[in-house]
């Protein structure tokens, strides 16, 4: 009997430490340091202008060797 109040005791601290843990968990905010070195986009021998969802001007940029285009 000892035994099974002990277990369940131990489960209730780890359930009630992974929810508290869950609960306070902040966002990870990073700065990143990007290179818009007037990134050209051709597709088939045709300029592109990337523009964001909403049609306003995306520029390309360079960030640790990847270049990142914008979705739409």
């Amino acid at each position: 009997m000892k035994k099974e109040r002990l277990k369940g005791f131990i489960t209730g601290i780890l359930i009630a430490s992974l929810v508290f843990a869950t609960i306070n968990a902040a966002p990870v905010k990073k700065s990143l340091s990007v290179f818009y070195n007037n990134i050209q986009v051709v597709v088939d021998g045709v300029k592109i202008n990337p523009t964001d969802a909403k049609g306003n001007k995306a520029e390309p940029f360079a960030y640790d060797g990847t270049i990142y285009l914008p979705r739409k």
